[in-house]
């Protein structure tokens, strides 16, 4: 095993007990082999260089598109060779405390994409 599954084992024991956090990490085990060939091999460590996209998954929205989906695709057009880092912070059933409305996150994210900087 190696030292990384060792540490989600550990940290598994630590929050579930024993019996159940073994339980569980023998399901995430499945998961990972199933799906390993669908994850990059990459190297994940960045710098104040880097751009790191945050963003809730629901964030990104078309009619009849689920976001996720909708998020891949704006990626894939706007930020392909731009972003290195996207984290994706669960949905959430409560409005947003962002301090500003949503549609201007919108207009300087697009703006963004483009290399435009927004005066506002």
């Amino acid at each position: 095993m190696t030292a990384g599954l060792e540490k989600i084992r550990t940290r598994l024991h630590f929050l579930y007990g024993e019996k159940t956090g073994d339980s569980t990490f023998d399901k995430l085990r499945v998961l990972l082999n199933r799906f390993r060939s669908r994850i990059p091999e990459r190297d994940f460590s960045f710098s104040e260089k880097d751009v790191v996209l945050i963003t809730y998954g629901d964030a990104f929205q078309r009619a009849g598109e689920r976001p996720l989906s909708t998020l891949n695709r704006f990626l894939e057009t706007y930020g392909k060779d731009m972003v290195k880092i996207v984290h994706i912070l669960p949905f959430s059933p409560f409005p947003r405390m962002t301090g500003f409305p949503s549609s201007t996150t919108k207009k300087s994210i697009l703006l963004s994409a483009h290399g435009k900087t927004s005066r506002r």
